[in-house]
């Protein structure tokens, strides 16, 4: 295989190899700043079913899962490229080369891709953890004299987290559809 191929179509294969690994990774990437910002978004609002806290965190969940991809990441390359030139705009550079370099391209797309997900991730949290708060266990242990704040991070959010879990497996087909698009926005050579 390898003698039919020239020094061009192998060096074409060993980038396509290469990008298909930061693929990976941009989507690990999104995936874990999804749950980040879900889990804690969502058990924030869960715990405070009223106020300022909800609102934002609905807010935010809601722009989150409405805004498109390629809208999102345009506005970043706008923003955080142009107007305060933090990261570079577009481009790939191989890990092996220059790392931090690397990681400078690899935020704003893991941040976008991120960002969908989290919005839908973070009202599935809410809900399964208003769904947890109601449950006779938990209003057992506040007349019992636990605190409310003690009792819903221990006990709720562990049993609120099987459907969350489920919906972040399910949001793995999401992500790999929404890297082609990002992958167009940011010059990332890939299946885009």
């Amino acid at each position: 295989f390898r003698a039919r191929l020239g020094l061009a179509e192998d060096e074409k294969l060993k980038q396509r190899f290469v990008t298909a690994g930061l693929r990976g990774g941009t989507g690990i990437d999104s995936d874990c700043t999804a749950r980040v910002l879900c889990l804690r978004t969502g058990c924030l609002c869960g715990s405070f079913n009223h106020g300022n806290t909800l609102i934002w965190c609905l807010c935010l969940g809601v722009i989150g899962y409405m805004i498109p991809d390629f809208w999102l990441g345009i506005m970043f390359i706008l923003f955080f490229s142009v107007k305060l030139r933090w990261l570079p705009p577009s481009g790939f550079v191989s890990i092996a080369s220059d790392p931090t370099q690397a990681i400078k391209l690899l935020v704003m797309p893991a941040i976008i891709l991120g960002w969908a997900g989290a919005g839908g991730l973070a009202r599935q949290t809410r809900s399964a953890m208003l769904d947890v708060l109601r449950q006779d266990y938990i209003r057992t242990a506040r007349a019992k004299g636990r605190q409310a704040r003690r009792g819903s991070g221990g006990h709720a959010r562990k049993n609120a987290l099987p459907p969350v879990v489920t919906l972040i497996g399910l949001g793995a087909g999401f992500i790999l559809g929404g890297i082609i698009v990002v992958e167009e926005i940011f010059a990332i050579p890939g299946i885009g």
